[in-house]
Formats: structure tokens, C-alpha cells, sequence
């Protein structure tokens, strides 16, 4: 038990520094934002979404995959959907690099607690269940949600100019909600644009 007890506190010590991966977005007071406070905003979302599904899901699993669904950066660090939708290397080497990554973060944890935080990883990087399909979703939308927050049109134009918008639109049509949330942050991005355009 004393050792079990040592590895949870050596593996929440190691978790910790996912308050220190930092993303290409911003906070609202304009520093960078971590990867440990998009993971919590995207349990948020998950827990009061949910309801709205075309198809009850397991709330708590969905959960427990938001907030770990990007544990890995620990050590491969983020990166940009820029970066990954326009260099191939890149996201070749990804998945590899992640793997990697899961097993080194969670080996000394308990049998139990590594195949969960093994099967909620996978299962979010596989993404063919719906809670999957869920998260991914709105992984996507917290990064615009947090754009329109800071008033950041400079993104939504370098998706657009990359096409990256469209190669988005594939994870967001398994359920209607998702879609007509998904429309609606995409509106208030437009709408900020237009208004920054007008000043």
C-alpha cells in the first residue's frame, strides 16, 4: 500500500507540469494559456453539453477523457493545429511520439490506474466512440470558444487560409447539438471579425 501510495504522489507530481505546457492560445488577461487549464475548461463543457446529445453517453467517462485526453504534453509538449494540419512529418511522428509519451507518464501507477488512463487515452485518440467523438469535438471548439474570448481573428483567418476549417467540419457531424454549437462560436468569430474590420 505505502509504495502504491509514493507512485500516485510521484504520478501527481509529474502531472503537475501540465500546468506548465503552454499553448499558442491565449487567457483572457493575455498570457499564454496551459495545457492543464483547456483540459479542465473542456470538463466543463463536457459535463454541461452533454445533456444535449442526440445520444445519452457515459458523462463520467467523458469527463475523465477531457481532463486527460492531452496528458502526453508533458513530455511531447503542444502543438499548434496549424502546425500539425500543415506539416506531415509532424503528425506522422505523433502518434508515435504520444505513445511513447503514455507509457512513460503512467508506469510506476497500480495496474488498475494505468489501464484506465491507458483505455481513456486511446479511446479519445481513436475517437470511435461517442464520448470520443464528443470530446474531440469540443476540444476543437474550446480553442475557438477561447479565440472569441480574447477577440483573436488572426487564427480564424490562418485556418480558413489553410483550409484547415474544412478538414475540422468532419468532427463535428455525428451529433446535431455539437454541429449547432459548432455553428454558433463560428458565428461569434464572425461576428467579431466583422466588427474589428469595421473599427
Amino acid at each position: 500500500m505505502q509504495n502504491q501510495i509514493f507512485n500516485m504522489i510521484k504520478f501527481l507530481h509529474l502531472v503537475e507540469e501540465l500546468k506548465c505546457v503552454f499553448r499558442s492560445n491565449k487567457t483572457s488577461i493575455h498570457r499564454q494559456e496551459s495545457s492543464a487549464e483547456h483540459s479542465w475548461k473542456l470538463a466543463i463543457m463536457a459535463l454541461i453539453a452533454a445533456p444535449y446529445l442526440d445520444k445519452k453517453i457515459d458523462v463520467n467517462r467523458a469527463i475523465k477523457m477531457a481532463l486527460i485526453h492531452d496528458i502526453v504534453e508533458i513530455i511531447t509538449g503542444d502543438i499548434s493545429i496549424r502546425t500539425l494540419y500543415s506539416d506531415k512529418l509532424v503528425k506522422e511522428q505523433k502518434k508515435e511520439n504520444e505513445e511513447k509519451a503514455i507509457q512513460e507518464i503512467i508506469k510506476d501507477l497500480d495496474i488498475n490506474n494505468r489501464n484506465l488512463l491507458y483505455d481513456l487515452w486511446n479511446e479519445f485518440e481513436k475517437n470511435e466512440t461517442y464520448e470520443a467523438q464528443f470530446i474531440n469535438a469540443l476540444d476543437k471548439l474550446e480553442a475557438q470558444l477561447q479565440q472569441n474570448k480574447i477577440r483573436d481573428i488572426k487564427t480564424l483567418q490562418d485556418l480558413e487560409k489553410n483550409n484547415i476549417l474544412k478538414e475540422l467540419e468532419s468532427f463535428f457531424k455525428f451529433d446535431s447539438f455539437i454541429e449547432n454549437f459548432k455553428d454558433e462560436i463560428f458565428q461569434e468569430a464572425l461576428t467579431i471579425r466583422k466588427e474589428k474590420n469595421e473599427n
